[in-house]
């Protein structure tokens, strides 16, 4: 899933640096997952710098000359204290690609949630990376989107994949083609990589369109991380297309749109 980072980007930075640009950055981007459960010294003095940093871009700039500086933050700070982050992650140096993804997941969210300044860029490097990719997908505006009420009761039962997804009406990458949800008894349960994970939710419902999910258990890393056991998530149908949902959540602060496609 890592691709190449624009050339005005590319040309300025060492072999070292790109490495670390392609395999953190790009991660960070597009998955916005994991959060370490207590701060530690080395990551918080990396999370401080790559934020003050990013508070000093200069808002005169184009987006996409902004969006590249706060790229630089992120790859001078994670190289410079990456053995460091290594070490306090307990990561294994001897596949310093993979330590490199592992550390992306770990200090992600906490990057998102302790300097918000950066998700703007970030959802702008998204972008640039759909273009680059030939994706068609585009922004979406909630207020065009309608929703046929009878199509709510069937998420009561069956099986949907994952269709386009958008943070704060941007569109983000999908990132698991084979994660889908299945509902029955009223409990729902994610899978994600060919059901290798999963997370189970026990599911109330608030109205004819609106539900609350209750985190139940979970073999999955990442929301390990983010949930506990009884966290609850609403949810709200807003659009309809055919027997398919537009479904919005709230989460970390963030409005999320996902397009549930029914598969049986």
């Amino acid at each position: 899933m890592v691709r190449l980072l624009y050339f005005s980007i590319l040309k300025s930075y060492t072999p070292t640096k790109l490495f670390f640009m392609k395999k953190i950055i790009f991660l960070f981007a597009l998955t916005l997952a994991g959060m370490q459960a207590e701060a530690q010294k080395v990551s918080e003095k990396t999370l401080n710098e790559i934020c003050g940093c990013v508070k000093k871009i200069d808002k005169k700039l184009s987006e996409d000359a902004q969006t590249d500086q706060a790229l630089a933050c992120m790859a001078t700070n994670m190289e410079k204290n990456f053995e460091a982050l290594a070490k306090e992650y307990n990561l294994d140096m001897n596949n310093p690609e993979q330590a490199a993804e592992e550390l992306g997941a770990q200090i992600g969210m906490q990057l998102v949630t302790q300097c918000p300044e950066i998700v703007p860029y970030m959802m702008n490097y998204s972008r640039r990376q759909q273009q680059s990719t030939g994706s068609d997908q585009v922004d979406i505006n909630p207020d065009t989107l309608k929703l046929d009420s009878k199509v709510c009761a069937l998420y009561k039962s069956g099986k949907y994949a994952y269709g386009n997804t958008y943070m704060n009406n941007k569109a983000i990458p999908e990132t698991d083609s084979t994660a889908y949800t299945e509902i029955k008894d009223g409990i729902s349960t994610d899978y994600s990589q060919d059901k290798k994970y999963y997370t189970k939710w026990s599911t109330r419902w608030i109205s004819d369109c609106e539900w609350e999910n209750t985190l139940i258990e979970t073999n999955e890393p990442n929301v390990k991380m983010l949930l506990k056991k009884g966290d609850k998530v609403t949810m709200k149908a807003i659009g309809s297309t055919g027997k398919n949902l537009w479904v919005k959540a709230k989460m970390m602060g963030m409005d999320f749109i996902i397009f549930f496609k029914r598969i049986n």
